[in-house]
């Protein structure tokens, strides 16, 4: 018998052990550690592409964790908790929360392909200005093709939103209390059973596509002039990726010798959180 998941699987096989073309490229200018860096990085993304696409399923959603201490993706950010997860715009969402020491929250409905496929827009942003909380921070978010416009804390969920990623910014991260967050879909189903051959193949290929096109954004460009930043710029909803309406990104690179050391002056723009990360 002939099975599409293992077609499937040596499909991803064959992305995984082409994947050191991204950072030996000579033109990247890498060093050493960063090559050993790139094929540590497998790793973070087989993690990623597993608990994203394989163990998730946007009919019975779970918030997945995108990063910690020892897993590292998609520029994650040490003063951030990020949650992913997979939706539907047929169905309809229930978060559920509890907002307890975090200067920013924020809720991203990404669009486009149900397949893996880095998303093409922003369908909408929520942040904790958008959000009626109870007095304990407690509050209930519904993602609807269809919601109440006199509802508490309704919004829209277009017909092509395919994925959701939740930001928490904190002052003091390590001793901050981070929100309990939880997600269900309203509509429903039966509970999950076995997966077919069929099922299976699909989600192997997601996984793929995911990690494939995650290569394709680091390492950043070596464009980037030494020493200086790149101006400061939006991340437009309509320009696809994973990036956030909210933020404004500012890129640079540096280089030192070992007698030197890299002095950063700036004036911080009227927000709620700034940071930097190397």
């Amino acid at each position: 018998m002939t099975y599409e998941s293992k077609k499937a699987l040596d499909e991803f096989l064959e992305t995984i052990k082409n994947t050191d073309k991204t950072f030996l490229d000579p033109d990247k200018t890498i060093d050493e550690q960063g090559h050993v860096d790139g094929y540590q990085h497998v790793f973070h993304l087989l993690k990623s592409s597993i608990q994203f696409y394989l163990f998730n399923d946007p009919l019975r959603p779970r918030l997945m964790l995108l990063a910690d201490e020892d897993h590292k993706l998609i520029g994650d950010n040490v003063d951030a908790v990020y949650y992913f997860t997979q939706l539907r715009g047929d169905q309809e969402y229930l978060i559920k929360g509890q907002r307890y020491d975090s200067c920013y929250l924020s809720f991203t409905v990404y669009g486009g392909e149900l397949n893996g496929e880095m998303p093409d827009r922003v369908c909408i942003s929520i942040n904790h200005r958008d959000i009626e909380f109870e007095e304990d921070g407690s509050f209930e978010i519904k993602l609807t093709p269809n919601p109440d416009p006199n509802g508490k804390n309704e919004f829209k969920l277009d017909s092509d939103a395919a994925s959701l990623f939740t930001r928490e910014y904190f002052f003091d991260r390590f001793n901050s209390r981070e929100s309990d967050l939880h997600i269900e879909n309203l509509v429903p189903h039966d509970p999950a059973g076995p997966m077919s051959d069929e099922e299976l193949a699909a989600r192997i290929r997601r996984m793929r596509t995911f990690y494939e096109q995650t290569t394709w954004i680091a390492p950043l460009p070596v464009e980037f002039p030494l020493n200086d930043f790149m101006p400061p710029f939006s991340f437009e909803a309509d320009q696809g990726g994973w990036g956030t309406v909210d933020n404004i990104y500012c890129f640079g690179r540096f280089r030192l010798e070992d007698d030197e050391y890299l002095k950063i002056t700036l004036t911080s723009p009227e927000c709620v959180y700034w940071g930097m990360q190397t």
